[in-house]
């Protein structure tokens, strides 16, 4: 036992590097923040998907819906949202454009569909489902 514990602390150690040198606070740009940031926020009374842009301006609720709506997942190439709602009555996937136009329902099954997340690529949206009465 005693040499399991001391194996394990020479492997915690030698994965700990200690500071990295190379990073620099300095190289990273706040001054000019770009892109649009997409969240879920109950301000107007239920959950919406709201995005605005990184610099603060252009607030929009992109769902507007009496429903709730969560867990936004961004398109990386900036074009679409994904995120679930009961809208329809039971938990489904549902993809946006960016500006909260051509919304449309990517799942339906008597199963809660929730918590999609988009690819890097931009090509796939995976997310976790109650099918089989087991989360996946």
């Amino acid at each position: 036992m005693k040499s399991l514990i001391i194996i394990f602390t020479i492997t915690t150690l030698l994965g700990c590097d200690g500071p990295n040198k190379n990073k620099k606070a300095s190289a990273i740009n706040m001054d000019e923040p770009s892109g649009t940031i997409a969240f879920t926020s109950s301000r107007d009374g239920n959950a919406e998907i709201y995005t605005v842009n990184a610099d603060g301006t252009d607030l929009r609720n992109i769902t507007n819906h009496p429903s709730f709506e969560y867990s936004t997942s961004g398109s990386p190439n900036g074009k679409f949202v994904a995120f679930y709602s009961n809208r329809d009555g039971n938990s489904e996937i549902y993809l946006s454009n960016t500006d909260g136009t051509d919304v449309k329902r990517l799942t339906d099954h008597p199963a809660k569909d929730v918590l999609p997340s988009v690819s890097p690529d931009s090509k796939t949206i995976v997310l976790m489902s109650e099918r089989d009465s087991l989360s996946r």
